[in-house]
């Protein structure tokens, strides 16, 4: 629903308080709309539209349906969109590495090459290290002590189960 916390930057717009609901940033919803967006645009936000938004931007566009298992996918896609997907590009950059999957940096961390090069990996183990690594980037946010618990509640509510992905159910 719609969330009017004054300390969360994503409730915010050039500097114009909007707030956000469904988890639908205000810059994200101004990208959609193409347009700065009013607090009255954000609390009407449907969550049929919202999850369009977020299928578009944090699914789409990540190529998350190329992952093999759906608990990879659905911890990446949560990040993008909890996290950002710069934060989830840097996340898994270094769970890769962990894991012995050598990136360079003009690598594109969401291209079919390197999905392809995390497939490869034991799906337990890959999920746990991309785990480890949002918590870690969790705790070193600036709002960690306001926000840090709702973070990890929603961390900890991601669990691994064996699968291959159904691409259908994206």
């Amino acid at each position: 629903g719609y969330s009017n916390d004054r300390r969360d930057r994503g409730n915010y717009y050039n500097g114009k308080f909007i707030g956000t609901n469904h988890g639908i940033s205000a810059p994200l919803l101004a990208e959609y709309l193409d347009r700065t967006p009013t607090p009255k645009d954000m609390k009407n936000l449907s969550y049929k539209t919202a999850t369009k938004i977020f299928k578009e931007n944090f699914w789409d566009k990540q190529n998350l349906d190329n992952f093999t298992n759906q608990s990879i996918a659905n911890i990446i896609y949560d990040g993008c969109i909890n996290q950002g997907v710069p934060t989830m590009r840097s996340i898994l950059r270094d769970a890769l590495e962990s894991n012995n999957i050598k990136i360079s940096d003009d690598d594109n961390i969401f291209s079919i090459e390197i999905i392809e090069k995390a497939n490869s990996i034991e799906p337990s183990k890959l999920f746990e290290s991309i785990k480890k690594y949002r918590e870690k980037r969790y705790k070193e946010s600036q709002t960690y002590n306001v926000h840090g618990e709702g973070w990890m509640n929603r961390l900890d509510n991601l669990v691994y189960i064996p699968s291959n992905i159904n691409k259908n159910q994206a």
